[in-house]
């Protein structure tokens, strides 16, 4: 998640006439699974430098 997501719900709230607490709530399943992503790219390293070992065994 990047810091001009937070300016993005208010813009969004803003134009669709919806209170921001609204909002913020819709996007919560979204910010979980990227926070189990996180996780386990965190705990298992091996799944997300699998390819880039893969191509570099090619050469």
């Amino acid at each position: 998640m990047t810091p001009p997501l937070g300016v993005n719900l208010f813009v969004a709230s803003q134009i669709a006439n919806i209170k921001f607490e609204k909002v913020a709530v819709a996007i919560l399943p979204f910010v979980a699974t990227l926070m189990v992503a996180m996780l386990i790219v965190i705990f298992f390293p091996q799944l997300s430098l699998w390819l880039p070992e893969t191509l570099r065994s090619l050469r």
